[in-house]
C-alpha cells in the first residue's frame, strides 16, 4: 500500500511523464494515473524504480507504439538504455547526425539543414545562429514541437 506522500510524489512524476511523453516525444499516452500505478505495483518494483542503471522503469516493447497498460514492461534502467540503442527508431533518429560519415564528409555534424527556410552549410552553423548546440539540430528536425522548425538536407 502506498503512503499519502507517495501517491502526491506519484501525481507530479505521472504529470511530468505524461507531458514529456505527449508533447516532447509525440508518443501517444493511454495511461490513466490508476493504471500506471496498477502496473507498477502488481510488477513488485515500484520501490526500486529510478535512473540508475540496475533501477527499474517502464518500458515500451520495442520502443513503439503508445505508453499503455498494454504496452509496456518493467525492465531495468540498464536493459532500456540497451533496447533503445539497438532500435530502428533511435537509428532513423541519429541518422540525421551520421549521415555525413557516409557521404564522405569527415566529420557526421558537417552534414546541412534548412531551418525556417535558410538553408544552413552545416549543422554547426545553423546552431551557431540559434545559439543550441548542434546535438540539438537533430532533436529539433524530428520533434512535435518544432515540426516547422528545420530539415535535414
Amino acid at each position: 500500500m502506498l503512503t499519502k506522500e507517495e501517491i502526491k510524489q506519484a501525481k507530479k512524476k505521472y504529470a511530468g511523464q505524461r507531458d514529456c511523453a505527449i508533447n516532447q516525444r509525440n508518443i501517444s499516452w493511454l495511461f490513466t494515473f490508476d493504471t500506471r500505478i496498477t502496473v507498477w505495483v502488481s510488477s513488485g518494483k515500484w520501490h526500486k524504480r529510478g535512473t540508475n542503471k540496475s533501477d527499474f522503469c517502464m518500458a515500451r516493447f520495442n520502443d513503439t507504439g503508445p505508453y499503455s497498460p498494454e504496452n509496456v514492461k518493467i525492465i531495468t534502467f540498464g536493459e532500456n538504455r540497451k533496447e533503445q540503442r539497438f532500435s530502428k527508431k533511435t537509428k532513423d533518429l541519429m541518422r540525421s547526425i551520421r549521415i555525413g560519415r557516409y557521404t564522405g564528409l569527415e566529420n557526421s555534424h558537417r552534414v546541412g539543414c534548412i531551418c525556417e527556410g535558410i538553408n544552413y552549410p552545416t549543422l554547426i552553423s545553423a546552431a551557431r545562429f540559434y545559439n543550441i548546440t548542434y546535438q540539438a539540430i537533430p532533436y529539433r528536425i524530428n520533434s512535435k514541437n518544432y515540426s516547422n522548425f528545420c530539415k535535414e538536407i
